[in-house]
């Protein structure tokens, strides 16, 4: 069946990996984020900086009705709190925090159809450190908004993805992430949280839920 997909966020490295292969698969992409990854019949939204409800509305207008968004965290500049800029300080609650808020919201409002989600976010393991506070904060928040929102029983599957190492590029490791991403959200299930490494590779299913939240799968244990 041909679905529709937003994928919005960093779309370069694993975004732009994950929206040729839904095109690829005879799926329509629509991108909204922080550069064009210039795809043939992918759609680009300009999705910069401090997005606000008007931008979201903006976008979605635009685009023919959603039936699986995937958010990307954007990276931030690392470094003690007190050395980073407002700007950047602001940037990283719109881009990782407030943007799939408002998108999950109004996409919510706007389906009547459970709505699919997938969160990408950098390693949920990681431990937190001072040179990294707002990335570790802001991509913890995403993932804490997907254990939520999937206690929505009108919402459809939600799948946390976190990257151990979230720097791919568009290159072998960000098609080989990507791939690991489309598995992982295929199946029956209404909640998934897992972690997906490129060195070394391997794929850990935390957690699988069912629609009445119990355990279909055991937690922990590489699956790759």
């Amino acid at each position: 069946m041909k679905k529709n997909f937003l994928i919005t966020g960093a779309i370069s490295g694993v975004g732009r990996a994950l929206a040729k292969h839904y095109i690829k698969t005879g799926h329509t992409v629509c991108v909204a984020g922080d550069q064009d990854p210039q795809l043939p019949a992918v759609t680009f939204h300009p999705f910069l900086g401090c997005a606000n409800p008007q931008a979201v509305d903006t976008v979605l207008d635009q685009i023919d009705p959603v039936h699986t968004v995937i958010h990307l965290a954007s990276g931030v500049q690392d470094g003690p709190i007190d050395t980073l800029d407002d700007g950047t300080l602001e940037t990283a609650v719109h881009m990782n925090i407030l943007v799939p808020m408002l998108l999950i919201q109004r996409l919510r409002r706007r389906s009547n159809w459970p709505l699919k989600t997938m969160l990408v976010t950098s390693g949920l393991r990681d431990t937190p450190n001072a040179q990294s506070a707002v990335q570790y904060a802001t991509h913890c928040g995403l993932a804490s908004l997907g254990a939520s929102l999937v206690r929505d029983p009108a919402l459809g599957k939600v799948l946390v993805a976190a990257i151990r190492q979230p720097q791919t590029k568009d290159t072998e490791d960000a098609t080989w992430v990507s791939d690991q991403i489309v598995a992982l959200s295929g199946g029956a299930f209404k909640y998934k949280v897992a972690e997906v490494s490129t060195a070394p590779p391997y794929v850990d299913v935390i957690e699988c839920l069912d629609a009445d939240m119990t355990p279909i799968a055991p937690s922990g244990g590489p699956v790759l």
